[in-house]
């Protein structure tokens, strides 16, 4: 349940007498430890200058962190912003080109050619052989022997 919890609920000089000498010795001297211990439920006392530099240390990293990754947020939502405009510019341009009046004369142009050319042939049947093309009918279903 944590060390906090049972110190609260134990009575910790009662169960000193009642452990053997080794756990009395443990308990009755501060163990300072190096390394991947874990402090998971103990407070942690901090004080020290060299832990509260590295605390601040951490702080400046995780800050200068943030503000690195709030600049790349600004640029990617400043490029989108940008591609959108840059679009519906386009857009525009592309519209006005369409409506200049030299785009509509070649434009009359191509379709009065086309209705020349269409003239010209007449009328043509949609299955008008071409030479050098393979016609491929649906295949006919096989009729059944009798026997």
């Amino acid at each position: 349940m944590g060390a906090g919890y049972v110190t609260r609920r134990v009575d910790l000089h009662r169960l000193i007498v009642r452990l053997g000498p080794e756990a009395r010795q443990e308990m009755d001297q501060p163990v300072v430890s190096f390394g991947s211990t874990s402090n998971r439920g103990r407070a942690v006392v901090a004080t020290s200058d060299g832990v509260l530099a590295a605390i601040h240390e951490l702080d400046a990293a995780k800050e200068v962190a943030t503000k690195a990754k709030e600049d790349r947020q600004a640029r990617a939502a400043h490029a989108c912003e940008a591609r959108a405009t840059q679009l519906a510019m386009d857009e525009r341009d592309e519209n006005q080109r369409r409506q200049s009046p030299g785009f509509r004369r070649r434009k009359d142009a191509w379709r009065s050619a086309a209705k020349r050319q269409r003239d010209q042939l007449g009328s043509t049947n949609e299955d008008t052989p071409v030479a050098g093309a393979v016609v491929v009918g649906e295949p006919r279903p096989k009729r059944a022997r009798r026997s």
